[in-house]
């Protein structure tokens, strides 16, 4: 297993290396994600194996078009998240404001569920996976010595040498495009906008990607997608992409839900551009 430095230690406590927040934690302090703290001068995952939510699921609902069609995943949901959407359905499990029900599992077990159920994936899903490095990679790994396929569905709001190390155990994965640099520092809570970088990367080292993109009811024209057309074009006019329509959850929960109207003209728009697989 690759050596990945996750935090390192100074003057004030430890400073988190896992993604772009860089959070400075004092001792019994936890970072932006709520999950992983300075214990006793030391970084701690406080999550490690615990689920909110397990539950079998066509692949196609994570969603992924192209990856295994027509077969079972067992989707993971822990707890925790680096990103703070306003428009996040997840909020609950995502951004917990108290304490929420969790159950423990060994990945043993979890290995052993997959096979009794016949599914041919496992996937680290509903909150965001990666604030669970430790647990991600441990889990990972059995899946491949179990010849199970292992995936992620994720906003990859991650740190490059992280990143690296988790696209070298990840089959495939769903990673969220949520819009321009504003949007996502302006809604969702983010520093640094890393996203392409992070999409580039993984499709380079030959990691099945598929892209979210989330269809915000305020859409008057379809121009904020065309540097994401110019993004995608650069590297397969084959990714696929899926739109999702938007409804009203969060602090977003006096908005009205996307249109049908305006997720189609935006799925129009990608197709006239050249974009091959373009769902809704």
């Amino acid at each position: 297993m690759d050596t990945i430095k996750l935090y390192e230690k100074t003057d004030e406590g430890v400073r988190c290396l896992l993604c772009p927040h860089f959070c400075m934690l004092k001792p019994g302090q936890k970072g932006f994600c709520r999950v992983r703290g300075n214990v006793d001068g030391k970084m701690f995952l406080s999550n490690y194996g615990k689920l909110t939510n397990i539950a079998v699921e066509p692949i196609e609902k994570k969603p992924l078009k192209h990856f295994l069609p027509g077969s079972k995943t067992l989707s993971l949901g822990g707890m925790g998240c680096n990103l703070d959407c306003e428009f996040c359905e997840n909020f609950k499990i995502s951004q917990p404001k108290k304490i929420i029900k969790f159950f423990y599992f060994f990945i043993r077990e979890i290995i052993s569920f997959a096979k009794r159920e016949k599914c041919k994936s496992i996937c680290m899903t509903y909150n965001e996976p990666i604030i669970s490095y430790e647990f991600l990679v441990d889990l990972a790994e059995e899946c491949h010595k179990n010849k199970i396929k292992f995936i992620l569905k994720t906003n990859a709001y991650v740190n490059k040498e992280p990143w690296g190390h988790i696209c070298k155990l990840t089959d495939a994965m769903n990673i969220d495009w949520k819009g321009s640099e504003a949007e996502y520092k302006e809604i969702c809570g983010a520093n640094e906008y890393v996203i392409y970088d992070r999409i580039k990367e993984a499709f380079e080292m030959g990691v099945h990607i598929e892209i979210s993109v989330p269809v915000y009811s305020t859409r008057k024209d379809d121009s904020y997608l065309n540097e994401f057309v110019e993004f995608v074009s650069s590297l397969d006019k084959n990714i696929p992409i899926h739109l999702l329509r938007i409804f009203p959850s969060n602090k977003w929960n006096n908005t009205t839900s996307t249109s049908e109207i305006v997720v189609k003209s935006a799925a129009t728009f990608l197709s006239s551009c050249g974009l091959y697989n373009v769902y809704i």
